[in-house]
């Protein structure tokens, strides 16, 4: 068997480092969707329903400003108006709350009237890792 030696393209260093970014990139990007299915697959939730009391109502109104760059690579800032609605609600029988920033749902609810709260137990792999309370409208 004959081979012929003259056929084969040798890649120059120069080559090679040209695809390194891309290389990185990839192996980066498929060890972060193996850990994404990890925790997909080793988290698990229990949810269950209870009630609350609103015990505090405010706004907060404020603004920011955000930078703009032009075609021309002109930067000039844009101010972009904020508006907050928060309600928190006493969980019934715990000394914990549950907040919610929501502007209709502040407008229809007063401090005392009772809200519907969404338990939240987090498990990892079986074992229990915590509780979140979330104000549900």
């Amino acid at each position: 068997m004959n081979f012929n030696f003259n056929k084969i393209k040798f890649i120059s260093k120069d080559e090679v480092m040209e695809y390194i970014p891309e290389v990185v990139a990839g192996i980066m990007l498929i060890t972060i969707i193996i850990f994404i299915i990890y925790g997909i697959k080793n988290t698990s939730y229990e949810v269950s329903y209870t009630s609350g009391t609103v015990v505090e109502k405010y706004e907060e109104h404020y603004t920011t400003n955000q930078p703009v760059i032009d075609p021309n690579r002109h930067i000039s800032f844009k101010t972009i108006h904020h508006d907050n609605y928060i309600i928190i609600a006493k969980v019934k029988d715990t000394n914990l709350t549950a907040a919610l920033n929501h502007q209709t749902f502040y407008e229809h609810h007063n401090i005392g009237d009772t809200v519907k709260i969404k338990k939240q137990d987090r498990y990892w792999k079986g074992e229990y890792q915590g509780t979140s309370y979330f104000i549900v409208y």
